[in-house]
């Protein structure tokens, strides 16, 4: 098992893989997380904590507000795990060491997609899970079912771009059915899906 993905950082630095199941290449033993190698394949570093798996779950490569070549989640700070819904970044380039920047508070209830593809912002979307109350999520959590727009530069300034609409649907269709949300590279546009009409068992959230 090579991992769940593979890819190269913004500025064709690192190459990068994402494995929830550790594995062995040419006799380099490659742990569970997110792994940064140097183009000729060395392995450089590795992004885990035995509590940070969101990192292994819906990040996205992008540069923040500074122009390091980061990585954006969803997760907890650092090694703390009391609260792991916080939009972090972490830099490639280890510069930082194992030290996460708090990039937004308590962004997401329950599930979600980072797009970081226009440099210095991160744009995130929610979905929604069938066991969660849609009256409580919109009660307890004002950006659920939006699309946000976070600035990658430590600050905490999110922008609500958008309020997305589809269906409180159950497994295995709300995730294809969901936002999805994606800027271009200038940030002067956003595509995202919406499925509100869409028919399943369960209603729409709104």
């Amino acid at each position: 098992n090579i991992g769940d993905w593979f890819g190269m950082s913004p500025l064709g630095n690192f190459l990068i893989t994402v494995t929830q199941t550790p594995w062995s290449a040419n006799g380099t033993s490659v742990p569970e997380g997110m792994n940064v190698w140097s183009r000729t394949g060395t392995l450089l570093r590795t992004k885990w904590n035995g509590s940070d798996r969101s990192i292994t779950n819906h990040c996205d490569l992008g540069l923040d507000a500074s122009g390091n070549e980061v990585v954006a989640y969803i997760g907890p700070e650092n090694t703390n795990t009391t609260n792991d819904k916080h939009l972090v970044t972490w830099r490639l380039d280890g510069s930082a060491g194992n030290n996460t920047v708090r990039q937004a508070t308590d962004i997401v209830p329950t599930l979600w997609h980072v797009s970081a593809q226009a440099p210095g912002w991160a744009v995130v979307s929610t979905f929604p899970y069938p066991d969660q109350s849609v009256t409580n999520l919109a009660t307890s959590w004002p950006l659920h079912n939006h699309i946000t727009a976070v600035k990658l530069d430590g600050s905490g300034k999110v922008a609500v771009i958008a309020q997305s609409r589809h269906s409180n649907m159950l497994l295995p269709n709300y995730y294809p059915q969901s936002t999805f949300a994606c800027p271009n590279r200038p940030m002067t546009k956003i595509a995202f899906h919406s499925a509100f009409s869409f028919t399943d068992t369960a209603t729409p959230t709104e």
